[in-house]
């Protein structure tokens, strides 16, 4: 692994426990990811509440009111968004 790349992941983790979006925000950029909040709730495998709260907040706005089957749909669909948008650029993955 890269010293770079092991220095920004150190510093990712680091940032995400003490809540320093503009790092996170920064370092994901710099690997071709366009939505911290959604990357770093993907990376605790929990909303993270540090940040926007983008991803968690469009999940509950969307889906208090539709039935069970259009709540899936609409959490997928936002998924699907998310991925992409985390995945954007290609050319910058480590």
């Amino acid at each position: 692994m890269p010293p770079d790349f092991r220095h920004q992941y150190s510093l990712f983790w680091k940032s995400l426990m003490t809540f320093d979006n503009k790092t996170i925000g920064e370092i994901v950029r710099s690997w071709g990811i366009n939505n911290a909040d959604f990357f770093a709730s993907a990376t605790l495998m929990r909303p993270y509440t540090g940040g926007d709260n983008s991803t968690s907040e469009g999940i509950k706005r969307t889906l208090s009111v539709k039935e069970q089957q259009e709540r899936t749909f609409e959490m997928r669909q936002q998924w699907r968004k998310g991925v992409k948008d985390m995945l954007a650029d290609e050319e910058k993955w480590p």
